[in-house]
């Protein structure tokens, strides 16, 4: 299991797992190892079938206990692909990722669907703090 290796292993600084079928409960445990390592600076998990669920505990993560992780790519997921009470959670979450201070300094989220709400959200949590989105 990935994500209990990099509880424990503190010399992995690029973890790229795109196209493993990874989903929510991976991105979860992922973020959860998140939480304890200290050492990886970048993440990727595009097309890997995450959706609001993993996306919410990693950006949690990111926000309330990570401060070391630079690039996240987790484009080519069905991100925001849901329903309107779990979208309005989303949205928050996705602003307090942006604006809070984290140490992450890219943020790819390319074909995850974003709408309207999304990106009107990116550009006011943008305003106050520096992220590079693609």
């Amino acid at each position: 299991e990935i994500a209990h290796l990099l509880k424990e292993n503190q010399d992995v600084q690029d973890l790229r797992l795109s196209q493993n079928s990874v989903g929510d409960e991976g991105t979860a445990e992922l973020a959860s190892a998140l939480e304890i390592n200290n050492t990886l600076r970048g993440l990727s998990l595009h097309w890997n079938r995450v959706g609001s669920d993993g996306f919410i505990a990693m950006a949690t993560s990111l926000v309330m206990c990570n401060r070391t992780l630079l690039f996240l790519e987790i484009g080519r997921n069905p991100i925001f692909t849901t329903n309107d009470e779990t979208r309005r959670n989303l949205l928050h979450t996705l602003g307090k990722l942006i604006s809070e201070p984290t140490a992450l300094l890219f943020l790819g989220l390319g074909d995850t669907s974003l709408g309207d709400k999304e990106c009107c959200v990116i550009g006011k949590a943008l305003k106050s703090f520096q992220c590079s989105l693609c």
